[in-house]
């Protein structure tokens, strides 16, 4: 019997638990069973077992994919399965999925340049991620025909999205030089060949990202990619931009969460004056 088996036949026992001994509604067991299996079809696509690590890193993929109710309900199903499994190592006994100040959390920019400054592949996708606020499978799925060189731009969510300035030469740089390493000579490219190539089999393969991958290296800089994602808008607020300019640039929509950012116009035409304007120094000296 192989773990996979093993692994089905302890949802099924869990499921028969739950049955019998909660009073959870029939609909209810049936979306724990549902989260709990493309949990355990994620462990099986990725090679892991169910331990405290794996589980951290599907938390961590769930989180990049989901909204933040969506995300509470998925993990508390994950929960209830892992303690009744009674692990040694059971992640969730420091894990809040509470509100809390992770909600309000993102990085400073200047925190994010100084890691931008390090030429690696693994930087590379940490920035991208961020510049086109891109989550896991966005960035997995890209091919080499959404990617056009000449005018800079991204095929993401339906749109041709432009790459900034300095992104765009780091992605052409590493076609001229990181690719060619990451790529056997022998296997010609084609339009179907993923923009991003994995690292799991070493430098010479042609195989897609994982979630787990990109997991794994921002987990490395201590980063998580829904605080990338957040920090990148609110970078572009402090930047002057507003709400339509930033859903252009990203091609995505807005939510309530960051209208507390954004500063109304008068208070931009006081900060301006109150900074440039030689009359306001005179009065403030009054």
């Amino acid at each position: 019997m192989d773990l996979r088996q093993i692994n089905f036949e302890l949802l099924d026992y869990f499921i028969d638990f739950l049955s019998s001994s909660s009073k959870k509604s029939k609909g209810t067991i049936e979306n724990i069973k549902r989260d709990i299996k493309n949990f355990l079809d994620f462990l099986f696509e990725s090679s892991l077992e169910i331990d405290e690590a794996s589980i951290k890193i599907y938390l961590g993929i769930l989180q990049d994919k989901y909204t933040e109710a969506s995300f509470i309900s998925k993990s508390s199903s994950l929960r209830q399965f892992v303690n009744w499994l009674n692990l040694d190592q059971n992640p969730f006994w420091d894990i809040s999925l509470s509100n809390s100040m992770d909600d309000y959390k993102y990085y400073e920019k200047k925190d994010l340049e100084k890691l931008f400054m390090v030429d690696s592949y693994q930087t590379l996708l940490i920035r991208t991620l961020y510049e086109l606020y891109l989550s896991f499978e966005e960035l997995i799925v890209l091919s080499l025909a959404d990617y056009n060189s000449a005018g800079n731009t991204l095929k993401i969510r339906n749109r041709d999205l432009k790459i900034p300035t300095e992104l765009a030469y780091l992605i052409k740089n590493y076609f001229k030089v990181q690719r060619i390493f990451l790529t056997p000579a022998s296997t010609g490219l084609t339009l179907s060949d993923p923009l991003f190539v994995s690292l799991a089999s070493g430098l010479a393969t042609t195989e897609r990202l994982t979630s787990s991958e990109l997991f794994k290296i921002l987990t490395t800089q201590d980063l998580k990619n829904s605080f990338l994602k957040r920090s990148r808008i609110i970078h572009l607020i402090e930047e002057g931009l507003n709400s339509d300019q930033i859903e252009d640039r990203l091609g995505i929509k807005i939510s309530d969460f960051f209208r507390p950012f954004f500063k109304d116009q008068s208070y931009r035409l006081l900060s301006a004056y109150n900074q440039f304007h030689p009359r306001a120094k005179l009065n403030n000296k009054l």
